[in-house]
């Protein structure tokens, strides 16, 4: 490391998007449903995202858990919630967004905010949840335009793989 200390000024948050070319409803449908959400990102869900919901989410392959609240659905258009998912006393906000573009096509952007920690911590936590939601909407378009299941969130981190 080099004799000049590195700052923070600013919180660092996460923000991505891509295009999936499908109505808004189906990709809205897609993420609210664990149904379908549960071949992309999680493997288990308590139930399905909806205004007041407090939700498990597993990833069975990883042993691992998180608790979701859901803030807030607005039907085919917003979802926002928190998750303790880096820092249990201090859940970040998480908000997905279905913007309708032409052609029944529709824009998802994810943002993640509230990030607490050094900023080493920060910086870590805000790469793997950006890398974890590109996956994720990645996952979202292949299979809801090829019906395709990537194995992304699964396949990302595999047993034997050297620390």
């Amino acid at each position: 490391m080099s004799a000049h200390t590195l700052e923070l000024t600013t919180i660092p948050s996460v923000k991505v998007g891509m295009l999936i070319r499908r109505p808004a409803r189906e990709v809205f449908q897609a993420i609210v449903d664990p149904a379908v959400t549960s071949k992309i990102w999680y493997t288990k869900s308590s139930g399905k995202m909806s205004p007041g919901a407090k939700l498990t989410w597993e990833w069975e392959m990883y042993g691992a858990s998180t608790q979701a609240s859901v803030a807030e659905v607005d039907e085919n258009s917003r979802i926002r919630f928190t998750w303790a998912n880096y820092t249990p006393d201090n859940p970040t906000t998480v908000e997905f967004r279905f913007i309708p573009m032409p052609d029944d096509t529709t824009y998802v952007q994810v943002t993640e905010t509230g990030f607490t920690g050094t900023g080493d911590e920060l910086v870590h936590y805000v790469t793997d949840s950006t890398g974890g939601f590109t996956f994720l909407i990645s996952a979202l378009k292949a299979l809801l335009e090829h019906n395709i299941v990537l194995g992304f969130v699964a396949d990302a981190n595999p047993r034997g793989l050297p620390a």
